[in-house]
């Protein structure tokens, strides 16, 4: 009976010692919690994300949260501001007729062969829709055709006849 109580007290050892680790263990991973001020299940799972080598913890602590919607916010006004910028500034840019002659033709395509729809007075002010991308040459000049509208018509001007304002 004497070596049944001695291994039974080395049992009893044994098993407080593993006890007090898990303690230990419980007692600091509540204590990293505190100090980071992040839920026990978060500090485990930066923990185990940390482990796995990804760079970025999976939690944040109030700070950053506040930091991160104090960015958004931010983000939330000037694109507001944007917006509103745009819902009250004129989609087109202004342009002038500058050519020698007394008008110039606004044409129904990006071609000298097309049809005329309107005749544009010399200085007359043009909204400036898009220049075509291709270039050609006429006149010995380099140059590109653009969109415009003119008195409620759209149509094509050569591009080097307009001045953007």
């Amino acid at each position: 009976m004497a070596r049944r109580s001695t291994y039974g007290r080395k049992r009893e050892v044994s098993t407080s010692r593993y006890l007090w680790v898990i303690i230990l263990l419980l007692a600091a991973w509540l204590l990293w919690s505190i100090t980071s001020q992040k839920s026990p299940i978060m500090v485990i799972k930066d923990v185990y994300h940390s482990v796995l080598g990804k760079d970025s913890l999976i939690s944040k602590t109030p700070k950053e949260w506040s930091k991160s919607y104090d960015m958004l916010q931010i983000r939330k006004d000037s694109t507001e501001l944007a917006l509103q910028e745009c819902i009250t500034s004129s989609p087109y840019k202004l342009g002038k007729i500058s050519i020698e002659d007394d008008f110039v033709n606004l044409r129904d395509a990006a071609s000298l062969s097309s049809n005329i729809i309107q005749k544009i007075p010399n200085e007359a002010e043009v909204n400036i829709l898009y220049f075509d991308t291709n270039e050609y040459i006429w006149d010995g000049k380099m140059g590109k055709w653009c969109k415009v509208q003119y008195a409620d018509l759209e149509g094509w001007v050569w591009g080097n006849y307009i001045i953007p304002q």
